[in-house]
């Protein structure tokens, strides 16, 4: 690797320790044998020029011969000349020295100044900033079922909490960083489980706080609208009475009120008809009426064709106004067993890595337990509050996760809804159940 390069990896600070500690040798050796270099510049500057002038015996014997001499006078003028000479060659060799030891100054202050952009100015500029390579979990060797985890930064746990919450069957939890320096980084933001054989990583940057996403609409958080209870009051029946009520509180005509939702009715069904039968969907199932967590499970149960449900769909206020949030019901993709100090049950595999349960069956288990399930969601949303930088990252808010959280915490859990990826045939078999008012389909 050429010099060059090693210099650019010390400001990015990537380049590893012991080939660092070899540049700086380096450095320090250029230093000793530029010291070296002065001092023979010095003595050779002393002998080009001793020889042009006479010596102080010279001088003297001159200065003797000149007594009693009939050109007495003329020799005293030699003489005076040379002492002339002799003190020019002294100033001059005084001002060579003052030049050499100033450039010797200016080249340590520059070199300082280098070495302190290099190393110095890029992490005080950076702490500024979000820093998504942060190191928030460290590594563990796994035992028995379990296998070696790597250390987690703090992009790939933020990211893994937030698409938990918000982004259904777009649930990504490894993330690559590349710094740059100054606050500057390039993102890899990849898909470990696909279940179609298909990857798609999502790159971007985050420069001083600012995130781009080269392929944004991956990403997209689903509409208040994909599920059509989302932003109906939570009690008064079935949807329709509920949208009575609503338009009580909204003032409405009774058209103006019953718009949306009958054409929700006449658009998912026909929607559905249209679907490529050899293609898998994502479908966004609302209930007529909101489900308790054993309602649910029940619901579950009576699927056809074992349908799987990705992703349930939580009732976060009385009218969920604002973002759909939920949580992955799937296992993740990595087997996890963080513990984070203040979120408990944030993971389902918490602590037990050492343990030798099957880590499977350990989620079927706590998937289905409604007090877990209950701390595990409100752990993530109380994580996601407390994360103003990321929020910022993403164009959220954390006062949402905030007030969310404690409407969990004082209400319980309550679903309008889930996600379920399946085929066309599935899906419109979800959508004649009893329980369901609609299925909306997603064809990103």
């Amino acid at each position: 690797m050429k010099y060059r390069e090693l210099i650019e990896k010390m400001k990015t600070g990537t380049l590893e320790e012991e080939m660092k500690k070899k540049v700086m040798a380096d450095i320090e050796r250029q230093e000793a044998i530029g010291e070296y270099l002065l001092e023979q510049m010095d003595e050779e500057w002393e002998q080009n020029t001793s020889g042009e002038f006479s010596n102080d015996d010279t001088l003297e014997e001159d200065k003797a011969s000149a007594k009693g001499s009939k050109v007495g006078r003329r020799q005293k003028n030699v003489i005076d000349d040379r002492q002339s000479e002799e003190f020019t060659r002294l100033i001059n060799k005084s001002i060579h020295r003052a030049f050499v030891k100033m450039g010797t100054a200016v080249t340590a202050v520059v070199m300082a100044v280098v070495l302190f952009c290099m190393f110095g100015l890029s992490p005080l500029v950076a702490a500024f900033y979000y820093n998504p390579e942060k190191v928030v979990i460290k590594e563990k060797s796994g035992k028995g079922n379990w296998a070696d985890r790597a250390a987690i930064s703090k992009l790939e746990l933020d990211w893994d909490i937030y698409s938990n919450l918000t982004l259904p069957g777009k649930h990504r939890d490894k993330v690559s960083v590349q710094n740059n320096g100054f606050g500057n980084y390039e993102i890899t933001i990849h898909q470990t489980t696909s279940y179609n054989g298909q990857f798609v990583d999502v790159a971007g940057k985050i420069n001083k706080g600012e995130l781009t996403l080269y392929n944004p609409s991956l990403f997209y958080r689903p509409s208040p609208n994909y599920f059509a209870s989302c932003d109906l009051p939570k009690e008064g029946g079935t949807i329709g009475e509920r949208v009575e009520k609503r338009k009580e509180v909204w003032g409405l005509s009774e058209d103006e009120s019953l718009a949306n939702w009958i054409t929700y009715l006449e658009y998912v069904k026909e929607d559905l008809e249209k679907l490529d039968e050899n293609e898998i969907y994502d479908g966004y199932v609302t209930f007529k009426q909101d489900m308790d967590f054993d309602e649910l499970q029940k619901f579950i149960t009576k699927l056809p064709d074992d349908a799987d449900v990705e992703w349930n769909a939580v009732r976060t206020s009385e009218d969920c106004d604002g973002m759909c949030l939920g949580y992955a019901t799937e296992n993740a993709g990595r087997v996890k067993d963080y513990i984070l100090e203040g979120y408990p049950d944030l993971y389902i595999y918490e602590g037990r890595m050492d343990m030798d349960d099957d880590p499977l069956v350990m989620h079927d288990k706590r998937i289905k337990d409604e007090e877990w399930c209950t701390s595990h969601f409100c752990s993530m949303l109380r994580y996601m509050s407390d994360q103003k930088g990321f929020q910022k990252l993403v164009g959220g808010d954390t006062h949402e996760y905030e007030w969310a959280a404690k409407y969990i915490e004082d209400n319980g859990l309550s679903f309008y809804g889930v996600m379920i990826r399946d085929n066309k045939d599935t899906l419109l078999k979800i959508n004649d159940m009893e329980e369901v008012y609609g299925v909306y389909v997603d064809e990103q």
